[in-house]
């Protein structure tokens, strides 16, 4: 599965996606940073911990999938402090 970053907060390390019709937010365990509109490969099915490659520089990362939800309560997480 590709899923599309659409917002980030480095500061607190989480980041809002896009994955097949659906919206989320993961907060990343390790690795390269990442930016708006980077492209993920792997799977984006559930919840939890997994390991994803980020499609143009091939870096693996960990991230641990929070929540699928809609654009506006993704944007509102990953923003609060």
């Amino acid at each position: 599965m590709e899923a599309t970053i659409v917002a980030t907060n480095k500061r607190k390390g989480l980041y809002a996606f896009f994955c097949d019709g659906d919206y989320g937010y993961f907060e990343l365990l390790g690795g390269e940073d990442i930016n708006v509109e980077d492209v993920l490969v792997g799977d984006f099915s559930s919840l939890g911990s997994t390991t994803v490659k980020i499609l143009d520089s091939k870096e693996i990362i960990d991230i641990f999938i929070e929540d699928f939800c809609s654009f506006e309560f993704a944007i509102e997480r990953i923003s609060k402090d």
